[in-house]
């Protein structure tokens, strides 16, 4: 059977429909904007009708939580550029907003996307929902989107899970910078790389950052009036 030369061009250009998609935040999944989709030619055209109204449902799903929907759109874009199947796409999709509705339940309602986003990486990489809480209580008001990535960084790294969680903890109680955290996680993968056990270059280079002088991060302050009103997204 001859291969079909056109295949990898037409994942290619299924991929850059599917990011300018992505791009232009199309978050609405209604009629109407499917109707728009297709007359501009649509991303998702290649892929099953049953495919399209799974991941339309877990895209309204994901609005009504008020979950970042771009990073979903992300990783269906993802799953159509690497030619994925449809099936391996909605659950990565399904999985991934699982994570983030987690990710939610532990830092709290006030939680911005970026830790959304981070603290469900950290979740998938095999932290715990108690272990987000613990540090969401370590961090205080301050943002903790930096020190979830670091965290989520060196589990996949093979750094053992309890210390690394208590180094980003004492990070934050210290008042670390975001700059720190990422300063930490650039030498950790650095040793790492060059056949430094996971556990040694943590221990290492949390002492040696520590003994570095540098600014303190700043809580962001705690409002004080009602919360500002979610603006409604304006459909395409």
């Amino acid at each position: 059977m001859r291969r079909d030369r056109r295949r990898p061009v037409l994942v290619r250009v299924r991929a850059a429909l599917l990011l300018a998609w992505v791009a232009a935040g199309a978050l609405a999944w209604t009629p109407r904007a499917a109707r728009a989709q297709e007359a501009a030619g649509d991303p998702l055209a290649g892929l099953a009708a049953a495919t399209r109204q799974a991941l339309g449902a877990l895209l309204d799903s994901a609005r009504t939580a008020r979950l970042p929907l771009a990073t979903l759109q992300a990783k269906i874009a993802e799953g159509v550029s690497k030619g994925a199947e449809d099936e391996q796409i909605v659950r990565a999709v399904r999985e991934l907003s699982g994570a983030l509705s987690q990710a939610r339940g532990a830092l709290g309602a006030a939680a911005s996307d970026a830790e959304l986003v981070a603290g469900g990486g950290a979740l998938q990489a095999g932290v715990s929902a108690g272990e987000l809480r613990r540090l969401r209580t370590s961090a205080g008001t301050r943002s903790l989107a930096t020190a979830l990535v670091v965290l989520g960084d060196f589990v996949r790294r093979g750094v053992p899970k309890g210390p690394g969680l208590d180094a980003i903890a004492e990070l934050l109680g210290t008042g670390a910078t975001d700059e720190k955290f990422s300063d930490l996680r650039a030498r950790v993968a650095r040793d790492i790389s060059t056949g430094v056990a996971a556990a040694t270059a943590l221990t290492a280079r949390l002492k040696q950052v520590n003994s570095e002088p540098g600014p303190r991060a700043v809580p962001a302050a705690v409002p004080t009036g009602p919360p500002n009103p979610v603006p409604p997204e304006v459909e395409p």
